[in-house]
């Protein structure tokens, strides 16, 4: 609902607008024995992919080349962040593409190796756009893939946008093109309407995102999910859920809620192959050692993680920092170490069975027509 204040142009989205840790999925009967049972692969009609529909952030943390080679294999989506140039990605994906040992990596059910590389997304940006389309020429001469692409810009709404959109498009009537970031309906049906295929929904939802405290704009990411996923079904586009991921069960309300994708980056930059700081912390623990009676002081590991829209990594990226903006991104933010990442793969993958097999969906596509949700109070 809409409020106007007296004639004056103010209006108010007066609706609750919801984030994960304020629903819970409720439970159902179900004819699911065993969460073995539970598909989490999908096969999309629209676009020529068939995968775990998770992807990683196109951070410089988690968008990198071992990241990447490690989700391909377990039949998810992986992003390459935009600072790799073209010869490194060629090298990458011609790896990919010839070297045995990668093999379960494009192997996917029948699927040649060119079109299951759908599932990595060569991102580029909005600076030196000349240069960014030749980098993307230069991929699709020099190697036999089907790579997607994606434009990722922390302002999708900037009209710019869309004619970027379309001009991707005309050059690549057959690849798939992603765009973001947005958090309405409207917005994503005009990306798609210009040619996107899927659109990236999320502003100032992740853990390490400043925007929202900087500028105060900003939307709850459930409510963002159902408008934005329901806006891009109508149009035969898709969405993808990019930032607010704490945990599994955020992943399995974020399809109940009607993502294709999610996306995230802080569930995988404590992983062994993130391209981040490895730093150990002492943590004094609540137990007393007998012999010294002194508080038993633990050894812990933990990775760094920063925003990508801070000043940190502008520096890092570009070699300076804004002169006309401010840092939306956390500078520094430590996440524990999780080890090497097929871990956490298993445990996303598993996750997502059970809650099928609690809502009684036996495939992953059905998340969005089998479950309902509570509205709690806010979980801690």
């Amino acid at each position: 609902m809409l409020l106007t204040k007296g004639d004056d142009t103010m209006i108010i989205h007066n609706d609750i607008q919801l984030d994960f840790d304020d629903v819970l999925i409720a439970p159902q009967t179900t004819t699911i024995n065993h969460r073995s049972e539970v598909d989490i692969m999908r096969d999309f009609k629209k676009i020529p992919l068939r995968c775990v529909p998770i992807m990683s952030a196109n951070m410089t943390q988690t968008g990198n080349f071992n990241v990447a080679r490690e989700l391909l294999k377990t039949k998810m989506c992986a992003t390459l962040h935009k600072f790799y140039n073209a010869n490194q990605i060629i090298e990458f994906i011609n790896d990919i593409l010839t070297n045995p040992d990668n093999r379960s990596a494009i192997d996917d059910d029948g699927v040649d190796g060119s079109i299951a590389l759908a599932r990595l997304f060569v991102t580029v940006g909005k600076r030196n756009w000349d240069n960014e389309l030749k980098k993307l020429a230069d991929i699709a001469i020099k190697t036999n893939a089907g790579f997607s692409i994606l434009l990722d810009v922390p302002n999708a709404y900037i009209p710019e946008i869309t004619d970027c959109v379309k001009q991707l498009r005309d050059l690549y009537p057959t690849k798939i093109i992603a765009v973001g970031n947005v958090c309405s309906g409207d917005e994503t049906q005009k990306l798609i309407l210009a040619g996107a295929n899927l659109v990236k929904q999320g502003i100032g939802p992740s853990l390490i995102c400043m925007t929202r405290n900087q500028t105060g704009c900003g939307r709850p990411q459930l409510s963002a999910t159902i408008d934005c996923a329901n806006a891009a079904h109508q149009v035969g586009g898709y969405v993808i859920v990019d930032g607010g991921f704490k945990q599994n069960g955020d992943f399995c309300k974020a399809f109940v809620a009607g993502a294709d994708f999610c996306m995230s980056g802080s569930m995988f930059v404590g992983c062994e192959e993130s391209d981040s700081n490895k730093v150990i912390k002492h943590i004094k623990t609540n137990e007393i050692n007998p012999e010294t009676k002194e508080p038993i002081i633990e050894q812990k590991y933990f990775k760094e993680y920063y925003g990508m829209s801070s000043f940190r990594a502008q520096q890092e990226n570009y070699g300076e920092t804004t002169k006309s903006g401010t840092s939306e991104g956390v500078e520094r933010k430590f996440v524990p170490f999780t080890g090497p990442i097929c871990g956490t793969i298993n445990d996303i993958c598993g996750a997502l069975r059970s809650c099928g097999s609690y809502i009684g969906a036996k495939n992953i596509k059905n998340f969005s027509r089998q479950g309902m949700f509570y509205k709690v109070n806010r979980i801690k």
